[in-house]
């Protein structure tokens, strides 16, 4: 007869191949036509190395029942040669021949493998990559990979290669994530290899430090956030309100450790449009700032920029403080046309012909 060799090409890990005569035995010259042909079902299976296949005695004896056909337990990763001895056992003469040997290949077991624990980062700003650590991405299968990215617990619908309006970029076996707001977000991916199992990775988890509040500034000679001052005088301004957030632990405490500070200045724009914000002249990386002496008339807000230092989370900005500076002042003009000479004890008046 001859074994069925029409079979996938591939196995998964630990699925069962079922072998079937495709031409039962003939001949044989059987004298009781009620007996059939007994069947020695073989297996020879090896990973890596190939041996000696036409010695019967190196294959292993799986079945000896009488059956046309014959389902193997699951089989691990390797190659399977299977073949068949028939016997027609009531001849007169004992006749055995052996079939055709066919091939069965299985595909190693499928491992998800690890995906790499970022440390903490900070909050909205940071983008990151999410991906398989080091020699810890997937094996197994045909290793053709299809990846299905969850966050937590809910998959990722991209569109185009890209999700939650351009947060997340699909990039196959890594996804980058552009920010984050939430305290934690996990994150895991499904691996599907061939048509064979569907495995997972564990989860990981993306720790955001909490978002920086830059706290509040002042001005030293009112403790306001405005004041009006003479042409060509200093404004002196503070910290009020320390800032707090990522990852310092001495949140809203007078300290310099863990920030660094970058006054500016906007000359006469919208106090509102950050692009318009400059670095202050002067000394402007310290916890107080002394302005120039600012020339009038004119509008002058400044804002002082945070970031934290370690992780170099950041910058945030304080609200504006608003310095208004007048005109310099003009005494005016008194009025010079009075007579030259008076009389003796009248008087004179004199007025402004330009006022101050």
């Amino acid at each position: 007869g001859h074994l069925n060799d029409i079979i996938p090409e591939f196995l998964c890990f630990e699925e069962t191949a079922n072998i079937s005569f495709q031409t039962n035995p003939t001949g044989g010259n059987i004298e009781n036509l009620s007996s059939d042909y007994q069947y020695q079902w073989y297996q020879y299976h090896f990973e890596e190395e190939l041996g000696d296949t036409t010695d019967l005695n190196n294959w292993e004896l799986i079945s000896s029942d009488v059956v046309e056909s014959y389902t193997t337990n699951t089989l691990p990763q390797g190659t399977y040669f299977y073949k068949v001895k028939v016997t027609a056992a009531d001849c007169s003469d004992l006749e055995e021949d052996f079939t055709n040997t066919i091939t069965v290949n299985v595909y190693p077991e499928l491992i998800a493998g690890a995906l790499t624990q970022p440390e903490t980062i900070c909050y909205e700003d940071e983008p990151i990559t999410i991906g398989f650590a080091t020699n810890q991405g997937p094996t197994g299968g045909n290793e053709n990979y299809d990846y299905t990215w969850y966050k937590n617990g809910e998959v990722i619908q991209f569109e185009n290669g890209v999700a939650e309006d351009g947060n997340i970029e699909f990039q196959n076996d890594q996804i980058t994530v552009y920010s984050h707001t939430d305290a934690e977000t996990q994150y895991h991916v499904e691996i599907t290899s061939y048509t064979c199992q569907t495995v997972s990775t564990e989860p990981i988890t993306i720790t955001t430090y909490p978002d920086i509040d830059p706290g509040v500034i002042s001005i030293v000679e009112n403790n306001d956030e405005g004041i009006q001052i003479c042409d060509n005088e200093q404004v002196n301004l503070e910290i009020s309100t320390y800032p707090s957030g990522a990852e310092n632990s001495d949140n809203g405490t007078p300290t310099t450790v863990g920030w660094s500070y970058q006054w500016l200045i906007n000359v006469g724009g919208d106090p509102l449009n950050d692009e318009e914000y400059v670095p202050a002249p002067g000394i402007n990386n310290d916890i107080q700032y002394t302005t120039e002496l600012l020339p009038g008339p004119g509008n002058y807000y400044f804002k002082l920029e945070i970031t934290s230092t370690a992780q170099n989370c950041g910058p945030r900005r304080t609200e504006h403080i608003h310095v208004e500076v007048l005109e310099e002042l003009n005494a005016g003009h008194l009025n010079d046309i009075i007579p030259e000479f008076l009389c003796f004890e009248e008087t004179a008046n004199i007025s402004f012909q330009t006022n101050p």
